[in-house]
């Protein structure tokens, strides 16, 4: 056997748990946050950025192994609109920074790719 040969060895990935935070809002250990955790549907190996809001209050499903940036929003209801809706992200999907994802009667996001930047909806 090779020593110089690294062993590559794979950690599990564990569902973040959630802390309440006031009313219907909640965080992770890793700074984003959710309202109506229990409406979340969060896939395996997901990746998801530092101080990014999910609004779940209408169902969000996120796929297994999706990149979601950091301060990216992802709203399941806009009250400025008065529009409800579940977000479906598919998976393997890439989400840049500062994404704005709103619901339309539900948003599907089969892309590989969102750009920095972009408002979905």
């Amino acid at each position: 056997m090779n020593k110089n040969k690294e062993v590559e060895v794979k950690k599990e990935w564990i569902k973040p748990e959630f802390e309440h935070v006031t009313g219907d809002l909640y965080k992770t250990k890793y700074n984003w946050f959710v309202t109506c955790p229990k409406y979340l549907d969060l896939g395996k190996n997901t990746n998801i950025g530092i101080f990014t809001y999910i609004n779940a209050r209408f169902g969000v499903r996120i796929g297994d192994g999706v990149q979601i940036g950091s301060h990216c929003a992802i709203y399941s209801h806009d009250s400025e609109r008065d529009v409800k809706g579940s977000i479906v992200i598919e998976s393997s999907v890439l989400i840049g920074s500062h994404v704005i994802i709103l619901p339309r009667k539900g948003v599907h996001i089969i892309s590989k790719n969102v750009k920095a930047g972009s408002v979905v909806y």
